[in-house]
């Protein structure tokens, strides 16, 4: 397929467990190939991979939207403290304003501290729920540099999806993890593979050891002539998630440009009316050519709508009947990634693989520039 700009990958590499790392990080050609003739060779720099955290570190928490469950909070920082982390739960992260946790200056000025704290390093969102958005103009007047981003590893999901993409505008390039996060009932009740996939997000200085391939992720193979019928690899860098985020930045600075990209999205309690108006306020938004410009959609889990929510489940059927995806467009289904118990780690901003024979999502290996 030529979807992707970016070349197929030649191999996996081998997973290195190693903590040493620095940035930035790009695509290794080859297995063969060592890092000074990629060097003399001028490849592509595709993105920003900051330091993973080292047994004894200190790690910053903070609750940039929604009001925490303190208990959960304290359950999650336990299972921190069993990886051998000291997790740094900001003050202002008890708070409670209504229904987010705390006043829109505070939550901003939290994050702010956290990415300039010497002594953390990483960032690690303890909820979501509602509250992002409030604060990205505070955050843009706050004087965030973008070195602080380039020290730590940023970590969360849902309502957190429009801080991912605050970040990779104030850093072009900048890997963060859509990940679990520590204070979520989603946590405290998920599996092991979820836990061990923030932990290894967190530890593993290799970004494919950090996010392993998602496989066995019940894709279904459609009826429709999609491209998947013939199988084939794309490639492309990995941006999105939370579908109603994604919907609310339309028209705002922060508004990612997704040409060219592939596009991960999932949601939560959305009735599949409401699923459809905020895709097509993307697909107008792009005027029109949201689906035709896209290297690949990746879609996670679409949950039941509310009690009373009306039609049909947002499954595959959904996304080609009634949303109209093309069939020339590769699509990837139900990976396990979202609002549920078994949610896994992506690196958004990093050059990822569909491998649409075997229904996988992998990361196309990056390497240390030393």
């Amino acid at each position: 397929m030529s979807r992707s700009g970016v070349h197929s990958m030649a191999g996996v590499h081998d997973v290195d467990d190693s903590c040493n790392s620095s940035v930035p990080y790009r695509h290794k050609e080859s297995d063969e190939e060592s890092d000074d003739e990629q060097l003399a060779a001028g490849a592509a720099v595709y993105g920003i991979l900051p330091p993973p955290v080292q047994t004894g570190d200190r790690v910053s928490i903070v609750a940039p939207s929604g009001a925490v469950n303190k208990n959960i909070l304290q359950f999650g920082c336990e299972i921190l403290k069993q990886w051998g982390l000291q997790p740094v739960v900001d003050d202002r992260v008890g708070e409670e304003w209504a229904y987010l946790a705390g006043p829109d200056e505070h939550r901003a000025q939290a994050l702010v501290d956290a990415f300039n704290d010497p002594t953390t390093k990483a960032v690690i969102c303890a909820g979501g729920g509602y509250g992002s958005t409030r604060i990205l103009l505070l955050l843009s007047q706050s004087g965030l540099h973008e070195n602080a981003l380039q020290k730590k590893r940023f970590f969360g999901f849902s309502d957190i999806t429009a801080l991912h993409s605050f970040c990779r505008l104030l850093l072009p390039g900048y890997i963060s993890f859509h990940s679990p996060m520590i204070a979520s009932s989603y946590f405290r009740k998920g599996t092991d593979e979820s836990r061990r996939a923030l932990k290894l997000a967190l530890f593993q200085r290799r970004l494919s050891s950090a996010c392993p391939t998602l496989q066995g992720c019940c894709y279904t193979r459609l009826q429709t002539g999609n491209a998947a019928e013939s199988g084939g690899k794309v490639q492309g860098v990995l941006v999105g998630g939370n579908l109603s985020l994604i919907a609310a930045l339309v028209g705002t600075p922060w508004q990612e440009e997704l040409s060219g990209k592939i596009l991960f999205l999932e949601d939560v309690d959305e009735a599949s009316y409401r699923v459809d108006r905020m895709v097509m306020q993307l697909v107008t938004s792009t005027g029109g050519r949201l689906f035709q410009d896209l290297a690949g959609l990746v879609l996670g889990h679409f949950g039941p709508p509310r009690e009373g929510g009306r039609g049909p489940p947002v499954d595959s059927m959904f996304w080609f009947e009634m949303i109209g995806l093309p069939p020339s467009l590769p699509v990837l289904h139900e990976i396990p990634v979202g609002h549920i118990l078994d949610n896994r780690v992506l690196p958004l901003g990093a050059v990822v693989e569909m491998d649409l024979d075997k229904a996988q999502l992998k990361v196309v290996e990056q390497v240390e520039l030393s």
